[in-house]
């Protein structure tokens, strides 16, 4: 379970991003879409890609980072 925060501080002052992604068909009821190893990477860019196949009829994604 997330800790219902986006960044999270270190003692050593570094930082760290959380976050999860979600899926829903209905855009009431949302479920997680776990990112799994070789699932996601940084790209060129600095951008971190995920790549997943969508196993139901969810149309709706969200990235979640309270």
């Amino acid at each position: 379970k997330m800790k219902n925060k986006l960044l999270e501080k270190a003692s050593d002052g570094s930082f760290k991003l959380i976050f999860e992604l979600e899926k829903s068909t209905d855009l009431k009821t949302f479920t997680r879409i776990p990112i799994t190893v070789g699932s996601s990477f940084l790209n060129i860019g600095g951008q971190l890609e995920f790549t997943f196949s969508p196993t139901d009829n969810a149309a709706f994604y969200r990235v979640r980072g309270e």
